[in-house]
């Protein structure tokens, strides 16, 4: 049977990659979640899409608050301290949604405690990071193994010089390999770096994937959402789901649940 992950949560009810989103995903049934993460200028761990967000000149020299009236600008996650992103509203403005905080790794996986949900954690890292596991992945690494949740998370990146590193300093761990484009033989390539999954961003790319028949890893794929992109997502999962993949991340969460059941 293909699971079913929720991307970024609920964020068709609540802010992406909020703790709100993720607990409404969870209660709808999912089998996992998919979260972005990064790292702090503290080096704290943060659940954020965006390498940027909007904050006041108030929030940004460290105050409690952000004072009314302040000019806001936009400042990268790694040049602010948790502090001063835990100041930061992603409510957006959505109806009830006023408040909403950026969560932490952390507290994820205190959420995700009271369910049996897999978590895949996509690392947002430097693409420019050439040697070794970047200072991200070795965060989450870390974290991941002092919680002993080996078995219910899978970290994974575009950096594959990363998460080899990171297969090779923690073997325990489940590592997997996100890419984009199709590449023969990658299942061999995945193995070859100590990677259990595969974490295609198309349908494309997950043809090759599934079709590779020396395949021994997980294939985890991606719907692709994107304005130049034409392919609508309900029809991205109709061509997942017949292709055979073992999971789909989607933001078409509750549509996948009720395809993977008419399917059944």
């Amino acid at each position: 049977m293909t699971l079913v992950f929720a991307r970024r949560g609920a964020a068709d009810v609540a802010p992406e990659n909020s703790l709100v989103a993720i607990e409404h995903a969870l209660r709808a049934g999912v089998d996992g979640i998919e979260v972005e993460a990064r790292l702090s200028r503290d080096a704290e761990l943060v659940v954020i899409r965006d390498a940027s967000v909007s904050v006041s000149a108030a929030a940004r020299d460290g105050a409690a608050k952000a004072i009314d009236g302040a000019v806001e600008q936009r400042v990268l996650v790694e040049q602010l301290t948790l502090a001063e992103l835990k100041t930061v509203d992603i409510g957006g403005g959505r109806e009830g949604c006023v408040g909403t905080r950026i969560p932490t790794l952390a507290e994820v996986l205190d959420l995700l405690a009271g369910s049996d949900a897999h978590l895949v954690v996509d690392i947002k890292e430097d693409p420019q990071h050439r040697e070794g596991a970047s200072p991200a992945a070795i965060a989450v690494a870390e974290l991941v193994r002092k919680r002993q949740l080996h078995d219910r998370v899978t970290l994974t990146s575009t950096n594959h010089i990363s998460m080899a590193a990171i297969s090779v300093a923690h073997p325990k761990l489940q590592v997997g390999l996100r890419h984009l484009v199709v590449m023969e033989e990658y299942a061999q390539y995945a193995a070859e770096l100590g990677a259990g999954s595969l974490h295609p961003v198309s349908v494309g790319a997950a043809v090759g994937d599934v079709n590779d028949e020396e395949r021994s890893v997980m294939v985890c794929a991606s719907t692709l959402v994107a304005a130049f992109w034409p392919v609508s997502e309900e029809e991205q999962l109709d061509q997942l789901f017949e292709l055979g993949v073992d999971a789909v991340v989607t933001d078409s969460y509750q549509s996948a649940l009720t395809r993977r059941g008419a399917s059944a």
